[in-house]
């Protein structure tokens, strides 16, 4: 049977505009947190207009379903995404079965953060040292437990980068740096709940601006050196496979796969996440909910924005010469993001005019696009999903079976992900669209 090879290449350039814009997102947000709790709550009437201070609230990273914890969420699960390319450049190049079985070892990172994102959003560590399953020594044994599996993590994780980033020692600095911020996290809490209690009076303790900036800081900025250690280590893993060196941040991850087990990934990945989606409806506390975490939110958040990664490689790809193309993946690619968004800070509770202009836009688009490609498109399994994500995007925002809106959501970006992985599967010189038929 024919072999495809997916090939993901990223220059140095584009790598650095990748880093530095985290790198500056991470400020933006550090300094939206300090603005909102120094500044604007000091303001009077600062909660008069309601429009504002809904916008003003979403810089803030102590808060649920906001901008700032969206963006924490993805972050995290893009360092998921970038263990899972260092995962599969050692496994192009690695030879012996000893190797073979430590390099496994990116894929339990990758769960990790992609755990880490679900919880970002879905808030589980604040209540999960009171679970059952973290209480069957004592009732008051589940947050020490957590802790030590926090620190065993964190410890293994530490372990592995001595095992296998000898060759790329800055890659293991940083991996180990951002072990460390995220190991100080439930200390500073420690703290913070002691200081708390030595105050002349707890109820009216108030929490120091600078304890937040360190604690939020330490999150965002230990997930950018993450990031950068696995950007660092699959750059230098691939060379080694490549005997490349185009430039001093250059991936290149040769993936080769048989067309009917590509899509069997892709499928096992949509029921995994449909049945952990199933589950978490088992959990009360996950119902809409303004002031807390929602989970459920999070399945079409993260599967709209792997859809806005592959129309942003569908993008750099396409030909440079014909910008209709690119066109059509950048429109493709905002609409994915805006539906990442909108799920992410959980503007569909809300019946206000913004959730409506971003339901009409995105209805707008998903249609206009479905339309388009299903004329032109050669590949069928794209061009059904592609159809069945437009026609199910009608279902999800504009109400219909709104009690499952994030469900159908969900179905929908997923039907998207295969198609656009299909399309970036099945040849990565061939256009989707024909340009005759874009005329």
């Amino acid at each position: 049977m024919k072999k495809n090879a997916l090939t993901l290449e990223l220059s140095a350039r584009m790598l650095y505009v990748l880093i530095t814009l985290v790198l500056l997102l991470n400020l933006f947000f550090i300094t939206g947190t300090w603005w909102f709790h120094a500044v604007y709550l000091s303001a009077p009437l600062h909660s008069s207009f309601r429009l504002l201070d809904f916008g003003v609230r979403q810089l803030d990273l102590s808060q649920e379903n906001v901008i700032a914890a969206w963006y924490s969420s993805m972050l995290l699960c893009t360092v998921g995404m970038g263990a899972l390319v260092c995962f599969l450049v050692d496994m192009q190049r690695l030879q012996t079965r000893l190797s073979n079985c430590i390099s496994y070892g990116w894929l339990l990172f990758s769960a990790v953060f992609v755990l880490l994102s679900l919880d970002e959003l879905g808030s589980f560590h604040e209540t999960i040292g009171d679970t059952a399953i973290f209480n069957m020594i004592s009732n008051d044994a589940g947050w020490e437990l957590f802790g030590y599996l926090v620190g065993l993590i964190g410890l293994g994780m530490i372990g592995f980068s001595l095992l296998r980033m000898k060759g790329a020692p800055w890659a293991m600095v940083l991996l180990v740096v951002g072990v460390l911020l995220f190991l100080s996290i439930p200390i500073q809490e420690e703290f913070e709940i002691c200081t708390m209690r030595a105050s002349a009076d707890p109820a009216l303790w108030k929490r120091p601006i600078a304890f937040l900036l360190m604690e939020e800081g330490a999150e965002i900025m230990g997930s950018l050196c993450f990031l950068i250690s696995t950007i660092i280590y699959s750059q230098w893993a691939s060379r080694q496979y490549t005997k490349k060196n185009k430039g001093l941040l250059t991936v290149v991850a040769p993936i080769n796969l048989h067309y009917k087990s590509a899509m069997l990934i892709f499928f096992l990945y949509t029921a995994s996440l449909g049945i952990a989606i199933a589950l978490i409806h088992l959990f009360p506390e996950n119902n809409v909910n303004a002031d807390s975490g929602i989970a459920r939110n999070w399945f079409p958040s993260v599967t709209a924005f792997l859809s806005a990664v592959l129309c942003f490689a569908l993008y750099k790809q396409s030909n440079l010469t014909n910008a209709r193309f690119r066109i059509e993946y950048g429109s493709l690619a905002t609409c994915c993001l805006a539906t990442s968004v909108y799920f992410g800070i959980n503007l569909y509770a809300f019946n206000n005019i913004l959730s409506k202009v971003f339901s009409v836009g995105i209805i707008l688009i998903s249609v206009l696009i479905g339309l388009k490609i299903m004329r032109v498109i050669k590949n069928k399994v794209s061009r059904y999903t592609i159809v069945g994500w437009a026609i199910l995007c009608v279902f999800a925002f504009g109400r219909i079976g709104a009690a499952y809106t994030p469900e159908i959501s969900f179905v929908a970006s997923s039907l998207l992900v295969v198609a656009l992985a299909s399309h970036l599967y099945n040849g990565q010189s061939k256009p989707v669209l024909k340009e005759k038929q874009l005329a």
